[in-house]
């Protein structure tokens, strides 16, 4: 038979271990979010190329909005 504070234990012991898998959940999913960002933010992914800004003119445009690797370069879409 169960005294009267062994329930209460119980339950708090559940509710803990519940709370745990709900954060390292969330963890995992807040972590693939931002690899997905990123992805949808490059360069390539949006039919861009990474190329020196002099080079991005003619039947290029300058994006701000994809991001490029490498520092030197920018995003050119073609137009």
């Amino acid at each position: 038979m169960m005294k009267k504070g062994e329930m209460g234990l119980n339950l708090i012991v559940v509710a803990a271990i519940a709370l745990l898998v709900l954060v390292i959940i969330s963890v995992i999913f807040v972590g693939k979010m931002s690899a997905t960002r990123k992805n949808v933010d490059s360069c390539n992914a949006n039919n861009g190329q990474c190329l020196p800004e002099e080079a991005c003119s003619g039947n290029y445009q300058k994006t701000t909005t994809h991001v490029c690797d490498d520092e030197g370069l920018k995003c050119c879409v073609s137009v």
